[in-house]
């Protein structure tokens, strides 16, 4: 049976699927704080927000998102892939977006699609992204950790076992390595290198940290834009930060966490922020992040075209 090929219109419509349904959801989630907003402060007056630490925060979120891409091309290059700055953006930078779409599959076959057109093998990028998520996941554990310990939050626990997680998942891998089979499968997806010289991923964790302190100093921006708080504040906002960041990442269905890590972040951020604060801060850190995400996606359509 001969099937034609679809319509450049009908592709067109599958190629914005991802978009449209990543919109539909913003609508969504906009609804919910809506609703969240009026349960909260009925008609009453919105708290004041000082834009200029919002400006402050996109900033830093652009700088954290210039850190993601460095892991990236670190990561990569840990497991034997070298890329060139171009390359890595290139493979970096169209995921953004994606994210917002449900479930992780699609911003991470969109770089490793796209690292596969410049010589990256679809296991050892798959491979890359794992390892990748092992770098963010344990570093932000230990921020995490570190910051609501610090602070004191009956939280810190939750922290630990994100922590204990991670390790126990390098000691997998490690045990992997040491058997014939599982050397071959770590080879075939990602490489064992990381896990036989465990420095490889160095520049990758160091990077990792760097970014989780843009990420936490740019969130704890967006808390003085609704509220006036210091630098005191800085280890609860990091430690509720990361830790809802981790959250939602677990939770693959929703994309970018949407509704486990906000309400992570309302419980976590509690002690710090009267209820509509909190509920401000979540929709302002939404939509600043969005806000850099499409500006990065922007510059490099706006590139491309130009480039071509």
């Amino acid at each position: 049976m001969i099937t034609s090929a679809p319509s450049p219109q009908a592709r067109r419509l599958l190629a914005a699927l991802p978009t449209l349904l990543a919109v539909a959801l913003l609508a969504l989630a906009g609804r919910w704080f809506a609703a969240r907003w009026r349960a909260v402060m009925g008609d009453g007056p919105a708290p004041p927000v000082a834009w200029t630490w919002l400006a402050l925060a996109a900033l830093l979120l652009l700088l954290h998102a210039t850190s993601a891409m460095v892991i990236w091309r670190q990561v990569l290059a840990a497991i034997g892939h070298r890329l060139g700055w171009r390359e890595a953006i290139d493979s970096f930078a169209p995921s953004l977006l994606a994210r917002y779409v449900p479930g992780k599959v699609w911003a991470n076959a969109v770089r490793v699609g796209l690292a596969r057109k410049a010589g990256v093998r679809l296991g050892a990028g798959a491979g890359a992204v794992l390892w990748e998520t092992l770098v963010a996941l344990g570093s932000g554990g230990l921020v995490a950790l570190a910051g609501l310990g610090i602070a004191g939050a009956a939280h810190a626990r939750a922290a630990a076992w994100l922590v204990v997680g991670v390790a126990g998942a390098w000691v997998v891998a490690a045990l992997l390595a040491r058997q014939s089979h599982g050397a071959a499968l770590l080879e075939r997806f990602g490489g064992a290198r990381p896990v036989r010289e465990p420095m490889a991923l160095a520049p990758a964790i160091g990077t990792s940290v760097v970014g989780w302190a843009l990420f936490a100093l740019a969130h704890l921006a967006v808390v003085r834009a609704v509220a006036p708080v210091g630098l005191e504040a800085l280890p609860i906002v990091a430690g509720a930060v990361a830790l809802a960041w981790a959250g939602g990442y677990l939770a693959v269905v929703m994309p970018l966490g949407l509704g486990v890590r906000d309400g992570l972040l309302l419980v976590l951020l509690a002690p710090l922020l009267t209820a509509p604060q909190a509920l401000l801060f979540v929709a302002l850190s939404r939509l600043v992040q969005l806000a850099v995400d499409a500006s990065v996606t922007s510059a490099w359509v706006v590139g491309q075209v130009w480039g071509s």
